[in-house]
């Protein structure tokens, strides 16, 4: 069936060739924005392979947990060092996996070693992390306790004193060094609160066995608990037990103690400060759509000075935190404004120089949002030239992130296709006002799906 024919003398019938809105090659609005778009989907491979080697992880701490439940010491392998070896782990998705890790090896070398807590030691290479995954495996691994202790006494309640006493005594003294420490808020406070349910639970565990008639014991049970009460500690001058903790772990524990309170304090430092670039940032942005650039300038050579001063000082003595979320979102805020400033002075979008590229396509994402609302504002002018810039700065910005896997930015992917379809709409009613004498406003909202109600009514 073919076309038919429309216009003067019958000519064929053509649909109408739309304007390209295709980007060059080079970019015309994000040129040289730094971003390596094959690195970005290499990463993205890098981070499926982790999740991989997460869940390979997690079923082998499963697999050596059950092991160490059934008391089968002699033939578990932890494979310790291929785990450690793998460059993965400076991902913080491997935390909670490692943690757990760490706690069985822990139990394993308390049940082989006569009650030996492992000293810390830095199994994650560079990661950042060392000190905080370490105390959560300390947690994770009095809870393994608690839970022998519970199982050992519901199978043998008539000699288990001497292990449920060790196990206590661990735990306690665990709990004493771990309460020198001014955890804040967070996951792990939440996981040091757990400890002094922990206690209780083997204080009224000893409580109970307490009432066990020692007549029931046998003969074999009682020279079994004679040899394990020869290996348990002996008491002190003062009549005390002594510590099941050794001068090295108290040593690690100090060490870890003066880490987390220079780490604290830093933090705190770095959360103040952020909040003043963020501030500065959404300043300039206001300003700028204000048109004050001169103002939008100050605000971000403000914020641009303390982002200066944290990399010389808090960051530079802690690295991490470079990677704290309040910092990046400064950094993100601070690249918008610095986007929204060039784009009304050159029609450009340039990059922050300290952001990373994550904090940009942040920043680029969260400035379509912007550029939305300086489109309005041209709308109402009558300036269709400015919206048309606008339309393709969106197109060009929404084909780039086409090109990109998003990864934690895919929530913004949503209002960057909103933000140019709006465009689009202002567009599309300054070319039809040209043909009416009244002004247009048209609902594209999209229908409901089901309007309900009765065809019959």
């Amino acid at each position: 069936m073919s076309l038919p024919a429309a216009g003067k003398d019958g000519a064929p019938f053509a649909f109408l060739k739309l304007p390209s809105l295709a980007p060059n090659a080079e970019g015309e609005y994000l040129a040289d924005n730094g971003v390596d778009v094959e690195a970005n989907h290499t990463a993205s491979k890098t981070r499926e392979a982790a999740y991989m080697a997460k869940a390979e992880l997690a079923e082998h701490v499963r697999l050596c947990t059950f092991q160490l439940q059934e008391g089968d010491y002699a033939s578990i392998d932890f494979r310790f060092e291929e785990f450690r070896r793998k460059k993965f782990l400076d991902f913080d998705m491997w935390k909670e996996e490692w943690e757990n890790f760490l706690a069985s090896t822990f139990f394993h070398a308390f049940m082989t070693q006569i009650g030996v807590l492992p000293r810390f030691a830095r199994h994650l290479e560079e990661s950042p992390g060392d000190e905080e995954v370490y105390l959560g495996a300390i947690v994770q691994f009095c809870r393994a306790l608690q839970r022998y202790a519970v199982s050992v006494a519901t199978h043998f309640p008539a000699n288990c004193g001497p292990s449920v006493e060790k196990c206590s005594a661990m735990v306690q003294a665990l709990q004493g060094e771990l309460m020198q420490f001014d955890f804040r808020n967070g996951p792990l406070r939440r996981k040091y609160d757990q400890m002094k349910y922990m206690v209780k639970e083997l204080e009224d565990l000893q409580y109970l066995l307490s009432f066990v008639d020692e007549k029931a014991t046998t003969t074999t049970e009682l020279e079994e608990t004679a040899e394990t009460q020869a290996d348990a500690p002996t008491a002190t001058a003062a009549g005390e037990s002594q510590s099941p903790l050794t001068e090295g772990n108290r040593e690690d524990f100090k060490l870890l103690q003066g880490y987390i309170e220079k780490y604290d304090l830093v933090r705190d430092e770095v959360i103040k400060k952020s909040r003043d670039i963020t501030k500065a940032g959404k300043q300039s942005i206001y300003a700028s759509l204000r048109g004050d650039l001169k103002d939008a300038t100050k605000q971000i050579d403000k914020g641009h000075k303390v982002v200066t001063d944290m990399l010389a000082n808090e960051i530079a003595a802690i690295p991490s935190m470079r990677s704290q979320p309040s910092f990046s979102m400064g950094i993100e805020e601070l690249q918008e404004a610095f986007m929204v400033r060039s784009w009304l002075k050159k029609r450009k979008l340039e990059r922050y120089e300290h952001a990373r590229d994550d904090e940009y396509l942040g920043g680029v994402a969260d400035f379509t949002g912007e550029l939305q609302r300086w489109a309005v504002q041209e709308a109402t002018k009558r300036r269709k030239k400015s919206i048309d810039e606008v339309l393709r700065c969106q197109t060009e910005i929404s084909v780039f992130f086409m090109q990109l896997h998003p990864g934690k930015l895919s929530k913004k992917v949503g209002a960057i296709r909103s933000a140019r379809q709006k465009a689009e709409s202002l567009l599309f009613e300054l070319n039809l006002q040209e043909y009416k004498k009244t002004p247009v406003h048209l609902d594209l909202a999209e229908p409901p799906v089901d309007g309900g109600g009765n065809l019959d009514e």
